[in-house]
């Protein structure tokens, strides 16, 4: 697997699904109130959501694009299993809506994708860090 997980095929992977995002958002426009052919309300029905850590998976390949192989080796390795495992989880939480109306899908998507983005850019200036000494 540590083949296929080089710098431009995660960027490539993580550019197709922010591609798909945009798109979401674009067809989430309605047309006054004859035609919505997406609507952004009922957003967290849209698979697109189970893999929500993949958008900053693109900034995060974008920063380490450029940087030196053992960081994007050590934050690849992080990501490996945080974003599958964040999508099961996603995907397996049920979108009951709880007592004040809140989905528990989209509270469960966003904030694995914030500790995602908060751990790797830890990691990322840890590894940093310890190429510089």
């Amino acid at each position: 697997m540590d083949t296929m997980m080089t710098k431009r095929s995660v960027l490539f992977i993580s550019s197709i699904y922010v591609i798909c995002i945009i798109g979401v958002l674009v067809l989430s426009k309605c047309y006054g109130d004859r035609w919505c052919p997406l609507n952004i309300n009922h957003l967290d029905k849209v698979p697109v959501l189970i893999l929500l850590p993949l958008l900053p998976a693109f900034i995060l390949s974008l920063v380490t694009y450029r940087m030196h192989e053992t960081i994007f080796r050590a934050w690849v390795t992080f990501a490996q299993w945080w974003v599958p495992l964040s999508a099961l989880a996603v995907f397996l939480t049920p979108n009951a809506r709880g007592f004040i109306i809140i989905p528990y899908q989209s509270i469960l998507a966003v904030t694995s994708a914030l500790l995602f983005l908060v751990i790797s850019l830890g990691i990322i200036v840890w590894k940093w860090r310890a190429l510089k000494k």
